[in-house]
């Protein structure tokens, strides 16, 4: 049978990302890119077991063992790839994108993550995604509200850098700090909104932790993976309800006003180099001045044998004289 050579050429490129693809596989994750990527899947498969550990410690529970990574090239390729699974985009901001019907991480390899430390705790965010999503399926539970799988997920994943934390003190201080309701908003609104939505629910889990030991993210996770509200899973891992949970978070932001100083700090730095700069224009302005007046003296007058006639006056040479 004879097949058309245009019929051919649309099949090779239909099948060329596929038989571009490249396999690693480990004891608990397969590794799926490209060969310009393989220094990044080799460092994800040799971070996958920290980032497992540090998922099980947070929440108490283990990481699906079948689990893949697919490394994209860039945004366009992450977004392909989510629209192509789920029907719907991917956030233009993320790192990495988990499918957790799939067992499945999507890792951007243009995504700024720095050294292993930074690339460990993109994994455990996303494995905590698989982990819960497993825990829930074992009990037929219903999924969680997104702040709190956000939060456990990047409580999972460890302390931001403090570059990549948004300060919340201020907003708690002016007593604009989003509540529950608000909060799962934010992570639709793009990424600014969306970094303020992670580093809240981040700090929320973070401070049930401080408050009631480390274990209560744990029962938090054990009550609401088998089914419980999330009022009553926080009762279990608390003593309290979410209520008064949130108002003690909230006072305690509000109540650390170290913050003050440091913003006190830049604004006389602020004032320092505002003075120093406006005392650097007024002596320019009076050298200037004084530069001027100085050459103004310097020149001859006008009206003074020798000097430059008026405008208007010519001026003629002086008739000779014998002598």
């Amino acid at each position: 049978m004879r097949v058309p050579v245009r019929r051919l050429l649309a099949l090779a490129v239909l099948h060329a990302p596929l038989a571009a693809q490249l396999v690693l596989d480990g004891p608990t994750v397969r590794v799926v890119y490209d060969a310009p990527r393989r220094g990044l899947a080799v460092n994800v498969l040799s971070e996958t077991a920290a980032a497992e550990e540090m998922t099980a410690i947070a929440l108490g529970l283990a990481t699906p063992k079948d689990k893949t990574v697919e490394i994209t090239p860039d945004q366009a390729g992450l977004d392909a790839r989510v629209r192509a699974l789920t029907g719907g985009p991917a956030p233009d901001w993320a790192g990495a994108v988990a499918i957790p019907s799939r067992n499945l991480v999507l890792v951007r390899a243009d995504a700024p993550r720095g050294a292993h430390p930074g690339l460990r705790g993109l994994l455990a965010h996303e494995y905590a995604h698989l982990a819960l999503h497993a825990a829930r399926a074992t009990h037929e539970a219903p999924p969680f509200p997104r702040w709190v799988e956000e939060g456990l997920a990047q409580y999972a994943a460890g302390r931001l850098r403090p570059e990549e934390t948004v300060d919340l003190r201020p907003a708690a201080f002016l007593g604009r700090l989003k509540g529950p309701v608000e909060l799962e908003a934010l992570f639709g609104g793009g990424e600014g909104a969306a970094a303020t939505a992670y580093a809240q629910a981040d700090a929320f889990v973070r401070s049930m932790a401080l408050r009631h030991g480390w274990t209560a993210p744990r029962r938090l996770v054990r009550a609401l993976t088998e089914g419980s509200t999330l009022d009553a899973a926080v009762v279990h891992a608390t003593g309290f309800p979410l209520e008064s949970e949130w108002n003690a978070f909230a006072a305690e932001l509000a109540g650390d006003r170290s913050w003050l100083w440091s913003l006190a700090g830049q604004v006389l730095v602020a004032v320092f180099l505002t003075g120093v700069a406006v005392l650097g224009l007024a002596r320019r302005r009076r050298r200037r001045l004084q530069a001027e007046a100085a050459w103004s003296k310097s020149e001859p007058d006008a009206a003074s044998p020798g000097g430059t006639p008026p405008d208007g006056v010519a001026e003629r040479p002086a008739p000779a004289t014998d002598f």
